[in-house]
């Protein structure tokens, strides 16, 4: 069987099916990747909690053994950050643990894993743009569980890729501020917004692009 030596990886060619496995099919990020991928032209398989519970080891080996891909796109996981201040352990059983089940089948295959994390992962008190090698200061669950999402993560695979994302908004996903803003401007209505608060917002199709060219 040929293998492929890179950066340290041993990839087995007849492991797999030259498909991206891309995790949380219904989300937005994961109907992102689908879309960019159709329109670049790379084969994909789009999976569903029912396809492959990325929290559950069983199902992650017999979704990776079934579909053979050569990259796994973790774009599942918990993401009602209000919701998590009562949900934690879901959140983090999804948003932490989940990330290291599959991170851990990839690095048994040896196959590129890609995850996500969050910028909620600071507590926003720096007064700066904040870097990567910031020290993390959640001050929720959500950024609590990316957090610990990142330590597993490069615990068990450390070749994996994580990318730290803000709040998303993009042109297929109406559940974002900037759409709802432009909604009610369009309908006349009258739009309050808070100075408190600066983010630097993610335009979902160019994190996509970017994500596939890394």
């Amino acid at each position: 069987t040929p293998t492929l030596h890179t950066s340290g990886m041993v990839i087995s060619m007849s492991l797999n099916t030259g498909r991206i496995a891309i995790a949380g099919a219904t989300g937005t990020l994961g109907q992102a990747f689908a879309r960019i991928c159709e329109a670049r032209g790379l084969p994909f398989e789009l999976l569903r909690r029912t396809d492959m519970d990325i929290a559950d080891a069983g199902l992650v080996e017999a979704a990776l053994a079934l579909h053979r891909p050569w990259a796994v796109i973790n774009a599942a996981g918990y993401v009602r950050v209000e919701a998590a201040e009562c949900e934690a352990g879901r959140c983090f059983r999804e948003n932490a643990f989940g990330a290291e089940v599959l991170a851990r089948a990839c690095a048994r295959l040896g196959i590129p894993y890609v995850t996500f994390s969050s910028d909620l992962m600071f507590d926003g008190q720096l007064g700066r743009a904040y870097i990567e090698s910031d020290s993390v200061c959640p001050r929720g669950v959500y950024g609590a569980s990316k957090a610990e999402a990142e330590r597993r993560v490069a615990e068990v695979w450390p070749q994996a890729l994580v990318i730290r994302t803000s709040t998303f908004f993009g042109p297929w996903d109406r559940y974002n501020f900037v759409y709802g803003a432009l909604r009610a401007l369009a309908a006349g209505q009258r739009l309050e917004a808070s100075d408190a608060i600066t983010v630097s917002p993610t335009y979902v199709p160019d994190l996509a692009h970017g994500v596939l060219d890394l």
